[in-house]
């Protein structure tokens, strides 16, 4: 029996007006806006809108900077001054040095004040000292000689070797037990690392090696995605991420993980840029080359729009991770469904919000948790008193929801599975993975269908399942495969000995149709290509098989 299950959530950001009146989410959204579009009026009257409703959590050197720059721009001194003057009393950060600076003209009713000469004059001290410190650690992490640079599992030619002059069972042993990584020149050390993602986009990222790491022993390796993505100009490598960051980095480190930090700007980040997240696939194999990392303990995490990326990656791309952690964030993507029943399989999404977010609003962010239980995710979500700073504000409050994330081991054989997607370049999850959809179709009568919603404009956010998807359902059974599809053409069973008994026959039921059977080929060209792709030990497949459905 088919089930429809309907969930409106209400942001406190909704799109009528009367609840737009009390929405700092949407005015400080159309204010950054405005000032994106140098619609200064306009920027200007929502910032002012924005400081009415009361938050603090707003009332900070951007807005108030930006509030006094549409003023003088719009012909309004006194307002310029009184905004700059707040600011600089109370909200003043050496970091805007470089921008005060630079707009100056933009300031110019209010640059012969006092109060800016003074703000100047300090901000410029401070902003030299740290520039020297700046300067110090990015030579630290750009000094190559501190680090690996070169590994077999990075050569062409040994890898060409490996796989075209050997036989599939010593390729698969190589790989499977491969120990030859060399100790680093330094440990307990930062460094910046570039990867080409693509022909025209080639990225930075950071890498920690902890002080315990033993080139002969696993180790897990900890993600963190940055916030505050979406208006970046370019890729922050100069800031001090090990001081800025430093609250979010040190479980991972006590841990004795090694910690990958991407960077993002406004075209290559985590809310509405694929490439983002073919980068970070990128990374991950990378270090996996370089140093001995433990596949089944790789751990994604981030804060606000990093948490957002981290919770896409949970609903989308899994595979690679033993669990999720993302702090006040928003449990929604931007650039695809968000079919929350892909939480109901083996890995575990953590949350942290806090009841005072007023970017996003607790009770709606719980509301979708609550929803998303009701199904069966796995899915822990703490929430605590304070606001959209809480991994940063309340870090010892929050430590203990590392040791949750730290606890998860990845188990990618679970003998049962369900996946849904609606678009293909996320149909991987484990041992299945959708290649073909067939969206002109209906839906199957098996699949439950859900349709939470959002109902809102702000950051062009929708409803949760906008889009056709399809759906696969998969269990393995002493060589039995069951399949059920929905709107799923052509998909792909990868095989594995941790699955099944790799030297007997596969009996394959699509959509209860009559078995087939199938033969077991180890596959040299499947093997090379999955671990190409991912540079994963673990999910090494004796073949890739292919499946029509009829």
């Amino acid at each position: 029996m088919k089930w429809i299950a309907t969930f409106s959530f209400i942001l406190g950001w909704v799109t009528t007006a009367r609840a737009q009146n009390d929405s700092a989410a949407v005015y400080n959204d159309r204010a950054f806006v405005s000032y994106q579009k140098n619609e200064y009026a306009n920027c200007l009257y929502w910032t002012e809108k924005l400081f009415a409703t009361g938050p603090t959590d707003y009332q900070n050197n951007y807005n108030f900077y930006r509030a006094s720059v549409s003023a003088c721009q719009v012909g309004k001194p006194d307002k310029a001054l009184l905004y700059y003057t707040k600011m600089a009393n109370s909200y003043l950060d050496y970091s805007n040095y470089p921008t005060f600076a630079q707009d100056s003209s933009k300031l110019a009713c209010i640059t012969g004040a006092p109060i800016w000469k003074k703000s100047m004059a300090a901000m410029r001290t401070r902003y030299d000292s740290v520039q020297t410190l700046n300067q110090l650690y990015f030579q630290g992490i750009t000094d190559t000689t501190k680090r690996l640079n070169r590994s077999p599992l990075l050569s062409q030619q040994f890898l060409n070797n490996l796989f075209n002059q050997n036989s599939f069972d010593q390729i698969y042993q190589t790989l499977r037990t491969y120990n030859r990584y060399e100790t680093p020149p330094v440990v307990n050390h930062w460094t910046l690392y570039h990867i080409a993602v693509n022909d025209t986009l080639t990225v930075p990222f950071l890498v920690y090696i902890p002080k315990e790491y033993k080139p002969n022993q696993r180790t897990p390796l900890y993600l963190f995605l940055q916030g505050a993505v979406r208006g970046r100009p370019d890729f922050m490598i100069k800031g001090r991420v090990p001081i800025s960051d430093a609250a979010v980095l040190s479980k991972a480190r006590e841990a004795g993980a090694f910690i990958l930090y991407p960077f993002a700007r406004k075209d290559v980040n985590w809310l509405y840029h694929p490439v983002a997240f073919e980068a970070i696939r990128k990374e991950i194999a990378f270090v996996k080359s370089l140093y001995n990392i433990d596949d089944n303990r790789v751990y994604l995490t981030g804060h606000s729009n990093g948490g957002e990326g981290a919770f896409y990656m949970a609903i989308n791309q899994p595979t690679p991770f033993a669990s999720f952690l993302a702090f006040t964030y928003f449990p929604q993507s931007f650039i695809t469904n968000t079919p929350l029943r892909n939480l109901t399989n083996s890995r575990t999404f953590f949350g942290a919000t806090a009841k005072n977010d007023h970017i996003f609003p607790y009770a709606t962010v719980d509301s979708i948790y609550t929803y998303a239980k009701s199904m069966g995710a796995h899915w822990q979500n703490y929430s605590f008193e304070g606001n959209h700073t809480l991994p940063y504000s309340a870090q010892k409050r929050v430590s203990f929801v590392y040791d949750s994330l730290f606890s998860k081991v990845r188990n990618p054989f679970a003998h049962q599975l369900r996946w849904e997607v609606d678009n293909v370049q996320n149909g991987r999850y484990d041992w299945i993975e959708i290649n073909e959809l067939d969206t002109t179709v209906q839906q199957s009568s098996w699949v439950d269908e859900y349709t939470p919603s959002i109902r809102s404009t702000n950051q062009g956010r929708a409803g949760f399942n906008p889009r056709r998807s399809g759906v696969i359902e998969a269990s393995v059974t002493d060589n039995e495969i069951r399949i059920r599809t929905s709107r799923v053409r052509r998909f792909s069973f990868y095989v594995y000995p941790e699955l099944l008994d790799v030297n007997r026959p596969l009996r394959v039921i699509i959509n209860d149709r009559p078995a087939r059977q199938v033969t077991i080929k180890k596959q040299k060209s499947d093997l090379k290509a999955a671990y190409l792709h991912s540079k994963d030990r673990v999910l090494l497949p004796y073949q890739k098989i292919i499946f029509q459905v009829r």
